[in-house]
C-alpha cells in the first residue's frame, strides 16, 4: 500500500459503486409506501393460501444420493438441553400482552442478547492489545452493528430513543419522546396501519438493528456488507433466544422508512444504516 492509501485506510470506504447502488435499492422509501408497488407482491403471497401452501411445503431437494440418518440421542449436558428447549421456545409473536415489561426484564434481555464476556489480552508483533469479548462474533472482530432501543412503553425509562452501548452496559438516551407528534412520525416511519399484522400499539419497545458498513468494508472491501449482513442476522437470532429464555415475544420486521428511521436515530454516517427493527413486549396471557 501506498503511504497515502495507508492514511486513509481507517477513513475511507472500500466499496463499489454497485455495492452502494445495491445498499440503495434495499431501503424502503416514502414512495414506496405510496405507490405501494413493492408491496404488491409481498401483500399478494401473504394473501394468497396456494402459495402459502407451497412455502410451507418447500424444502431442498438433493435428488438421488446416498443417505446417512443422524441419531437422535439425549442430551448429556444441561447446557445442550437448554439450548434445545430454547430453540423450540424460539419465533416471531405479533401479539403482546396488555402489560409493558419493566426495566428489570429490559436489563436482562441485553444481558442475554449482547454483551460484554470478558477481555483478552495479548502482544501482536511487540504491541500489547486488549480485545473485548462479547458473546457474538464478528468479521475480523469489527463489530459494525450498533443497537438502537425505542422505549415505547416501559415507566421506569423516559419514553425516547436510546444507543445501547454494550461496553457500559447502559442506555444512552439520544432524545425524549414525549409528544403524540413525535410518535406519530415514529409510527409513520414503521408504516404503522390498522392493518399491520404486528401489534404496535402493545409493543413494550422497539429494539432497531443498524450496521456502519464501512467499519468492514475498509478491510473487506465488498465482501465487508456480506459480512455485515450476516452479523445482523446473528444479532436478531440472539435476541429472540435471549427473548425465549426470559418468556418475552419480539418480532423482527424490515419494512421501514429507511431516510427517516436514519434522521429519526440521528446518525451521522451516510454509510450507518438501519436494517432492521424488532418488536418486544409481555407474553399474551
Amino acid at each position: 500500500m501506498t503511504r497515502e492509501e495507508q492514511l486513509n485506510v481507517l477513513s475511507a470506504h472500500q466499496l463499489s459503486e454497485h455495492t452502494l447502488d445495491f445498499l440503495n435499492s434495499i431501503k424502503f422509501k416514502k414512495y414506496d409506501k405510496e405507490s405501494r408497488d413493492k408491496f404488491k407482491r409481498m401483500a399478494y403471497i401473504n394473501n394468497s393460501p396456494e402459495m402459502m401452501k407451497k412455502i410451507m411445503d418447500a424444502k431442498y431437494e438433493m435428488g438421488f444420493c446416498e443417505t446417512y440418518v443422524l441419531q437422535s440421542i439425549p442430551f448429556s449436558s444441561q447446557k445442550a438441553r437448554c439450548l434445545a428447549e430454547l430453540n423450540q421456545e424460539r419465533k416471531s409473536v405479533r401479539r403482546f400482552g396488555n402489560d409493558p415489561i419493566n426495566l428489570n426484564q429490559v436489563s436482562a434481555f441485553f444481558n442475554l442478547f449482547y454483551t460484554v464476556t470478558g477481555q483478552e489480552e495479548f502482544d501482536f508483533k511487540g504491541v500489547s492489545l486488549t480485545q473485548m469479548k462479547r458473546n457474538i462474533a464478528s468479521g475480523g472482530s469489527l463489530y459494525p452493528t450498533e443497537i438502537y432501543f425505542v422505549n415505547h412503553r416501559i415507566t421506569e425509562l423516559p419514553l425516547g430513543v436510546y444507543h445501547y452501548n454494550v461496553f457500559t452496559f447502559s442506555l444512552e438516551l439520544i432524545r425524549a419522546l414525549p409528544t403524540a407528534a413525535e410518535w406519530d412520525f415514529f409510527y409513520e416511519i414503521i408504516m404503522k396501519a390498522d392493518s399491520s399484522s404486528i401489534d404496535f400499539d402493545q409493543a413494550s419497545a422497539f429494539v432497531i438493528f443498524s450496521s456502519v458498513f464501512n467499519k468492514q468494508s475498509f478491510k473487506y472491501q465488498d465482501f465487508g456488507v456480506a459480512l455485515s449482513l450476516v452479523e445482523v442476522g446473528e444479532f436478531i437470532h440472539a435476541a429472540y433466544l435471549a427473548l425465549a429464555a426470559l418468556e418475552l415475544r419480539g418480532c423482527a420486521f424490515g419494512g421501514f422508512l429507511s431516510k427517516e428511521m436514519h434522521q429519526f436515530l440521528a446518525l451521522k454516517n451516510s454509510l450507518h444504516q438501519p436494517l432492521f427493527c424488532m418488536a418486544i413486549g409481555d407474553q399474551l396471557k
